[in-house]
């Protein structure tokens, strides 16, 4: 009690200012403030207030009812606007007792009050002198004419001996139907009629609660409808039956109603491509999604129900907790991002928008968190700086390629000069060997130019078999480092194709590296690299054979996917065999992909003699043996 007066004392400014604009005169405005302190002093007083000064400001009986009224309404208000429940009821009961004391009442006469006395006791001859019949008649029509529900009156033979206006109107039947003799059994739908026949036929049956059952309208409609009855007794004798109709179309359209929209927010909530959680405002999980649940690592929504959202995390998050406070004590919307491990051991990269649910009165009922998934964005910006690098890199490698022509033509005029001049037969054979070896680093530096060279996309008539030559020469040193034997069996009856000869080396280039990284594991057996083609049909088949740890099955199905990797994040970026698909569908043609775990793995570019126009993207997957 004595919390709720002090919080009222605190806002008694909004008190006068209520009780003011409810006079409609400022002039009102000292003596409502000393009403007002006099009210807060002591809202449990037994006395009522001291309105005298209102009046002597010249305030008329009604102005001073509405002044009283006003601070009781704002004093309600603030109460319950603050604090829901007890025990501030006792202290809205106090002052509400106090200001009614205060209000000048015109009460009804003795009689009226004798009269409906008598009626709420159920004693109407006990009170001299009785009610009039006619009085008592015209109360009765007027209550059952007001009655918003069909009330009906019927003896232990079924027959209907009476039914009010609205019971009339909702069946349909007239007065002259009634007269003629309506009957129980005219309005009970048959499958219903069992509840009925058990209601009237148990003892004290029509004390129990109302139960549920259709009844027939007169032109045949079903309407669904709540009845509650009980015994009429007269002169301590049960007489008939005496019944209250609900219909409930009504509350069945507004069921479905509410049903519908039911189904239509959880498959909003369901089918959202973000995550949404929905929490109290102390931060507990009341409602989630799928998507929510997925990007914390939970198997279904249900399981995040009843955690709090900052314990989410693996170690509670001060981050999220601050946000949540934030977002309940400003009631305003807040955005940040978040990168942390679940307690389900997923790890989150994740906008975060958190919104207040505000109710009726303003006040923070609740929290909606939108959670968006940042990982592939985050992943794409990574892939566009490695690009940028790359391209950077590109350049580098071109300008230095360029500077090793310079002196690489020097050695090789050098070396051709000195063979003609030396009579020495094993000096010219080293200075043979020298020619060459500088001729195989100026064939490299050509590939490296072309490799990192930005040309436009050109397509002309090339031999797969060179092209698959002039990549090998990148990679064979280190291949030979890492004592992986290669080995070539290239058929020498292809035809030459119309390709883009630089995206197709990078085609080739992207496969025989990851050959060689998958087999930098293998210890156990010999590292072997086999590069092979053939015509098949109308088809040139580039194959890549390794004998590494091979390709799980599952991840099979994914390894085409942009920015899927099976290696360490920063280690590779998932985009080398995306590329690959894209220009290879580009020629028109397809890759198959065949793969057992620690039999190694085959790759294999299909090329087409002659591409259709209609280049349509396409992989197969070939399944393992058996």
């Amino acid at each position: 009690m004595e919390l709720g007066a002090s919080w009222l004392r605190k806002n008694a400014e909004h008190i006068v200012k209520a009780a003011i604009e409810a006079s409609g005169d400022p002039r009102f405005e000292l003596p409502i403030r000393a009403v007002t302190a006099e009210l807060l002093s002591d809202l449990e007083a037994l006395r009522p207030l001291d309105t005298a000064c209102l009046s002597a400001a010249g305030a008329s009986a009604s102005q001073i009812t509405s002044i009283l009224r006003a601070m009781e309404h704002q004093c309600i208000d603030l109460l319950w606007k603050e604090w829901a429940g007890s025990p501030h009821c006792q202290c809205v009961a106090g002052l509400r007792r106090r200001l009614r004391q205060s209000l000048k009442r015109r009460l009804p006469g003795p009689a009226s009050l004798a009269f409906f006395q008598s009626l709420l006791d159920g004693k109407p001859d006990a009170t001299p002198p009785a009610p009039e019949p006619g009085r008592i008649y015209h109360l009765f029509e007027n209550v059952m004419s007001s009655l918003r529900d069909m009330v009906y009156l019927h003896d232990f033979e079924g027959n209907i001996l009476y039914l009010n206006r609205r019971g009339l109107a909702m069946t349909r039947y007239t007065r002259e139907d009634l007269a003629e003799g309506l009957s129980i059994d005219d309005f009970v739908v048959p499958q219903y009629a069992d509840v009925v026949e058990d209601r009237l036929q148990a003892t004290g049956g029509f004390a129990k609660a109302p139960f549920t059952i259709e009844i027939f309208a007169k032109d045949g409609e079903r309407i669904p409808v709540e009845i509650g009855a009980r015994l009429l007794i007269e002169n301590g004798k049960a007489t008939g039956v005496l019944g209250i109709v609900r219909d409930l179309r009504l509350e069945r359209r507004l069921e479905n109603e509410i049903r519908r929209s039911n189904a239509y927010w959880e498959s909003l909530l369901g089918n959202a491509p973000m995550g949404v959680l929905i929490a109290d405002r102390d931060g507990v999980i009341r409602d989630a999604n799928a998507a929510a649940a997925s990007l914390c690592g939970a198997a279904v929504a249900e399981n995040l129900f009843g955690q709090s959202v900052h314990s989410i995390a693996e170690h509670d998050d001060r981050k999220v907790r601050a946000a949540l406070r934030l977002v309940v004590r400003s009631r305003k919307r807040l955005r940040l991002r978040i990168a942390l491990k679940t307690r389900y051991g997923v790890r989150m990269q994740c906008d975060f928008t958190v919104c207040p649910l505000c109710g009726s009165r303003g006040e923070v009922e609740g929290i909606l968190i939108l959670i968006i998934d940042m990982a592939e964005q985050m992943a794409i910006q990574h892939n566009l700086l490695h690009v940028e690098r790359l391209s950077a890199l590109g350049e580098i490698v071109g300008g230095v390629a360029h500077e090793l022509n310079n002196p690489l033509t020097g050695i090789l005029g050098y070396a051709q000069l000195l063979q003609q001049h030396c009579p020495d037969i094993p000096l010219r054979g080293r200075l043979a060997r020298i020619e060459e070896e500088a001729q195989r680093c100026k064939r490299i530096v050509h590939n490296l130019l072309s490799f990192a060279r930005q040309q436009p996309s050109t397509k002309r008539r090339q031999d797969i078999n060179s092209l698959l030559r002039e990549m090998v020469e990148f990679r064979e040193y280190q291949l030979f480092v890492d004592n992986v034997e290669l080995t070539m069996s290239l058929a020498p009856d292809l035809p030459e194709i119309e390709v883009d000869a630089q995206a197709l080396q990078r085609v080739f280039l992207n496969l025989l590296n990851n050959a060689h990284q998958a087999m930098l594991s293998v210890s156990d057996r010999p590292r072997a690299l086999s590069l092979s083609t053939k015509l098949v049909e109308q088809n040139i088949h580039i194959l890549f054979a390794d004998s590494g740890p091979g390709i799980p099955e599952h991840v099979q199905a994914r390894v085409f996917d942009p920015f899927f990797t099976t290696k360490p994040p920063g280690e590779a970026t998932g985009l080398g065999l995306s590329v690959c698909y894209g220009i290879v569908s580009e020629h028109g043609g397809h890759i198959l992909l065949e793969s057992r775990p620690d039999e190694g793995a085959t790759f294999t570019v299909v090329l087409p003699t002659h591409p259709p126009r209609n280049r349509n993207l396409q992989i197969d997957r070939i399944a393992p043996p058996g």
